[in-house]
This record gives structure tokens, sequence and C-alpha cells, in this order.
């Protein structure tokens, strides 16, 4: 810690291993404390590949104080193949602290780099004294928690992260950043800004991640993203709108091609919902053809009403005339619902044509709820 430079520097080196280890005896080998660097924490160039980064603290000591970095982690110009975590949580990362992001993926080779489950903003095991520990300190980035850049593809943010409490929004992808996915199981929550913000980049895919708390929208795309989608992933408690689309601010002005909620009826502890929203067709497969899904949601409403959704209730393909419906078991007690879009476009011969969600349609009802997320 505290060199003028880096803290770690790895320029083509291939196959090493930066932090601790969990031995096959039971015990463990600490990681490192890597803080106070001018420059970055980690620094991974020019075709590094095969780095393991595990049990290391980047940008904060192991009681929540800062000791920041400029970039915690970045892994730039042609790095592959490195793994930030293990999916483990012995293996876990706290990356938090940092004068600018937690972790930058960069440039138009740099491809098949995956961080799962880390602290990206927070420290959910630190040594503070709590009540109950393990203890929360809570050690925003003063940036985004995640930024994928500068057409990085092929990349994957998985596995139970959580990025969290960071200065400008959880996640940026944009310069024609593309092909990543985000999720499953992640939590991007309490962050300042948008939870996941995509401008000028394209075919990028949330799936299963929870996106809440935030105090502008969850996922907010602006009118330079393309053929992004999200699958299953909720969102909700946000200060702006679960989902903005070709947005320059945060508005709350809802974009049209979401679905329309026609009818909601209850009978015997069961729902059916049933809607309108694009239409599938399936009749030239394996040639042209199209497929519109739509995920159906309950509580979390925002007040805009313009949904906003806690609790996946289900998904459903609409026929050729555009028309859904959902049958879930809700119980005795009334539910609200929202639900999005997700429209993929796909030719035998010229592959994925289009692949893209929409905003929450406006929702059933209209107050709140109580967030939850499970780890």
């Amino acid at each position: 810690g505290n060199n003028t430079v880096h803290g770690i520097s790895i320029d083509t080196g291939k196959d090493n291993w930066i932090g601790g280890m969990f031995l096959l005896i039971g015990s463990s080998q600490a990681g490192n404390e890597i803080g106070g660097n001018d420059q970055d924490g980690i620094r991974l160039a020019n075709g590094a590949a095969n780095t393991r980064i595990s049990r290391n603290l980047i940008g904060s000591d192991t009681y929540g104080s800062p000791r920041p970095n400029y970039n915690g982690i970045s892994i730039l110009s042609g790095s592959y193949s490195t793994t930030v975590g293990t999916g483990s949580g012995t293996d876990l990362n706290v990356i938090a602290g940092n004068a600018l992001h937690g972790v930058r993926i960069d440039g138009a080779t740099t491809t098949s780099n995956t961080l799962r489950y880390n602290d990206i903003g927070l420290n959910t095991n630190s040594a503070l004294k709590c009540a109950s520990p393990p203890c929360t300190a809570i050690v925003p980035n003063g940036g985004f928690g995640v930024v994928v850049q500068n057409g990085a593809h092929h990349n994957r943010v998985s596995d139970g992260n959580y990025i969290a409490h960071n200065g400008s929004g959880g996640v940026w992808a944009f310069s024609a950043a593309h092909d990543n996915q985000f999720g499953p199981s992640d939590a991007v929550f309490a962050n300042t800004g948008s939870g996941f913000r995509i401008d000028d980049a394209q075919w990028n895919r949330l799936t299963g991640m929870s996106v809440y708390s935030n105090t502008r929208d969850g996922i907010e795309q602006t009118s330079l993203g393309a053929n992004n989608s999200w699958i299953s992933t909720t969102t909700y408690l946000n200060g702006g709108l679960g989902i903005d689309i070709a947005t320059v601010a945060d508005d709350n002005i809802p974009t049209a091609g979401y679905p329309v909620i026609t009818s909601v009826v209850r009978a015997g502890g069961f729902v059916t919902v049933t809607g309108t929203s694009l239409g599938s067709n399936l009749t030239n497969f394996p040639l042209a053809y199209y497929v519109s899904t739509v995920y159906l949601f309950r509580d979390g409403l925002d007040p805009s009403g313009y949904g906003e959704g806690q609790i996946l209730v289900g998904s459903a393909n609409t026929n050729l005339s555009g028309v859904w419906r959902i049958t879930y078991s809700e119980g005795a007690t009334p539910r609200c619902y929202a639900a999005y879009n997700r429209w993929v476009e796909r030719d035998l011969f010229l592959g994925l044509i289009a692949d893209r969600s929409s905003e929450f349609s406006r929702s059933t009802c209209g107050p709140a709820y109580v967030p939850m997320v499970a780890r």
C-alpha cells in the first residue's frame, strides 16, 4: 500500500494468483490489504490472463475504514480469463472505499473476465463491533461499483455480488460495451444514482438480479443504448422509475412499448392476469421468427403508477395477436401487479437480429411494500 503508482500490476503475465486460499485441511490463508495507492489497487493489462483474485481487501481495511486506491481493480487492454472471487463466500473480495470505480473492465479485446460473489462498496463481514456479528460496514467507491467500457465484451458479473452504496451508481455499461452478462443472483442497491446505467452499449443482458433502493432509476438506458435485455430481474424502491428507457434526465416519463394489463381475475386463492404486448410468431421457425415474453411481478410499486416489481410471479409468451395470460397462486391477500416485455428476433441465417426489453407496465394498484433480498 501507499505506493505512488499501482499496488499490484501484471502486464502480459499469465496464471497468477493474488490473495489467500482455503486449504483442504480446513484452515485458510488471509488475502492482501491493498490500499492507499495513487493509481489502481490491482491493474491487469496487455493480455494478462488467468489471474485469480480472492480474499483481498481492496480500498478498505478490515474495520471498514477507507484506504483508497484510484480504481480498485482495472482489467484492461486485452486481459482475459480473470476471476475476481470464485462464487464462494470464503473467496470474497471487498472492493470498497476507492476514489473512482470499484472494478473497471476496459477495452475491445478485454473479454471472458468474471466477478463472482464480491462486496463492492461495502463489507458484509467487517471487524467492526456490533450487536450481532457479522457486521456490515458501508464503504462507498466514489464512482460506480462496476464499469464496463470501450468495447469490452463477453464478461460476466454474477453469483452473489453485492454492489451497493457507491457514489455515482451501481453498474455502468457504455462506449460500445457489448455481449456482457450481469446476474443471476446479484443485488445492486442503495447506490447514489441509478442501479444500472446503460449508455452507448449493446447486446448486454441482465438476468435474475435484484435492483433496489437506488436514488435514481433501477435500470436507466439512454437513447444511445440498443438491444439490451433484462430477464427475471426485480427492480423496486428506486427513486426514479424501475426501468427508464431513452432518457437524458431522470424525469419519470414512461416510454411506449411496455405491456398493458387488461384484466385481473381472482378465484379460489388464484389470480389470472391477462394483457397485451408485442405478438410472437413462430410459424417460420427456424427461419425468421420472433418471440415476445412478458415477465409479471407483484409488490414494490412505484409512486408514478408505472410499476417496479419486487417478486417475480411468472412469465409467458404472447400469441400472434399479442395476448398473454399468467395464473398465480395469490392466496387470500390481493396483490398489485406490473409487467415488462422482452422481444427476441432470430433468423437461421442472420442469427440474432434483436433482443431488447421494455419498461414496466402501469401497475394494477398503488401503495407500497417492504424490501427483502436474500443472498
